[in-house]
């Protein structure tokens, strides 16, 4: 973890000097996702709270969309749930029934982690459902069998597919 944090903290660096916020929020998300595999959720959500701002930014609403759906579940599980819900109620708003937006696997997926963290199993389960749409959609546009191999080892989709029978 030390050789990642070296390397976040030069591409941080990187991106604050030639002052690019895309490139701030994609740094930050990283740090937010390693926060939370330490399992210091307070830290991923200000983590992911700096991408958002950054990302609102640069106008990049999809990393915008995925920094609110991150951080609203690292509030969640740094027990700040009611937080984290009306996180992730309002990027699911946002995001639902458009067929356009980036990294929409995983902003459901995030959602859906939340809305379980919230005890809203129906919600939780209707979001994984919607995550698993833009997996298979994108399953059935990719002909090169390397990259479809490549799509379906992502831990992401892995997890998607399995949690849903």
């Amino acid at each position: 973890m030390a050789a990642a944090e070296g390397v976040l903290a030069d591409a941080r660096r990187i991106a604050e000097r030639i002052r690019d916020p895309y490139d701030l929020a994609h740094v930050c998300l990283v740090a937010a996702a390693m926060r939370a595999v330490e399992g210091d959720h307070a830290a991923a959500a200000e983590a992911a709270e700096e991408a958002r701002r950054h990302a609102q930014s640069a106008g990049a609403r999809g990393y915008e969309h995925l920094a609110m759906a991150v951080c609203g579940e690292a509030l969640a599980e740094s027990g700040q749930v009611q937080r984290g819900l009306e996180l992730a109620e309002e990027v699911a708003e946002r995001v639902r029934d458009r067929t356009d937006v980036e990294r929409a696997e995983h902003i459901h997926r995030s959602v859906a982690r939340t809305f379980e963290l919230a005890g809203e199993a129906a919600r939780a389960h209707a979001a994984l459902e919607r995550a698993r749409a833009v997996v298979e959609g994108r399953l059935s546009r990719i002909r090169d069998e390397r990259l479809r191999r490549s799509y379906l080892d992502k831990r992401l989709v892995r997890d998607i597919r399995e949690a849903m029978p």
